[in-house]
C-alpha cells in the first residue's frame, strides 16, 4: 500500500515537474514573439512619421533643415534596431531596453516638433501683423482714389438719358470696381499663410482694380 501510495506522489511531482518546465519554456518565448510584434507596429508608426516629417518641410520652409535630417538619421538607425529585434538577434532584455528607448525618444521628438512648428507659426504670424500694418497707409490711399473715382463714373451715368451698349459695360464695371474696392479695404481681416499669400493677394486685387479704372477712363474719352 505505502508503495503505491509514494507511486502515486512520485507521479504527481513528475507532472508538476514538467508542467513547469514546458511553461518555463513557454514564457520567454511568449515574450519574445510579443516584443517582435512590438518592434513590427513601432516600425510601421515611424515609417508612417518619415513622411509627416516631410509633409513638415512643405508646410513650413523655414524649418531647420539640419536638425530635420538629423532627426531622419536617427529614426534609420531605429528602424535597422527595429529590424533586428524581429530578426531576433538580441535577447528580450537588450530588446525590452531598446524598445524603451524607442517610444521615450519617439515622444521626445514629437514634442520637440510640435513645439517647433508653433514657434515657426507664431513668428509667422508676428511678420504677418508688421507688414499688414506696413500696407496699412497704402492701402487707404488706393481706395480712396479708387473711391473717387467710382463716384465720378456713377454720377456720369446715372445722369444719361440713355444708356449704350459701351455705358451699360461701363456700368458693369463700376459694380466690380466696387466690391473689389471694399475687399481691399478689408485686406487685414483675412486670413493668410504667409508674407508672400499676402503680397500676391494684394498685388493681384490692385492690379485688377488698376485695370478696371483704366477700362472706365478709355471709355468715357473714347465717346466724349
Amino acid at each position: 500500500m505505502k508503495k503505491i501510495v509514494s507511486l502515486c506522489i512520485l507521479c504527481s511531482f513528475c507532472i508538476y515537474a514538467s508542467a513547469n518546465y514546458t511553461q518555463a519554456i513557454d514564457t520567454p518565448f511568449s515574450i519574445a514573439e510579443t516584443k517582435v510584434s512590438e518592434a513590427r507596429l513601432l516600425e510601421q508608426y515611424i515609417t508612417r512619421y518619415i513622411i509627416r516629417i516631410r509633409s513638415l518641410e512643405n508646410q513650413f520652409p523655414t524649418i531647420d533643415s539640419n536638425y530635420i535630417e538629423e532627426i531622419l538619421q536617427n529614426i534609420e538607425h531605429i528602424l535597422i534596431e527595429l529590424d533586428n529585434i524581429q530578426k531576433g538577434i538580441y535577447s528580450i532584455s537588450r530588446t525590452e531596453l531598446i524598445l524603451e528607448w524607442v517610444i521615450r525618444y519617439m515622444k521626445q521628438i514629437n514634442t520637440e516638433l510640435q513645439n517647433t512648428t508653433k514657434n515657426i507659426q507664431r513668428q509667422e504670424r508676428e511678420k504677418l501683423d508688421r507688414w499688414i500694418q506696413r500696407y496699412q497707409d497704402s492701402i487707404i490711399k488706393i481706395h480712396n482714389i479708387s473711391a473717387r473715382i467710382i463716384d465720378i463714373h456713377s454720377i456720369y451715368y446715372l445722369n444719361q438719358e440713355t444708356l449704350s451698349t459701351s455705358d451699360r459695360e461701363a456700368m458693369r464695371v463700376i459694380i466690380t470696381l466696387r466690391r473689389k474696392n471694399q475687399e481691399l479695404l478689408a485686406y487685414n481681416t483675412k486670413v493668410y499663410k504667409n508674407t508672400e499669400e499676402l503680397q500676391e493677394y494684394l498685388r493681384t486685387l490692385i492690379q485688377s482694380i488698376r485695370e478696371d479704372v483704366i477700362f472706365l477712363r478709355k471709355t468715357r474719352t473714347k465717346y466724349q
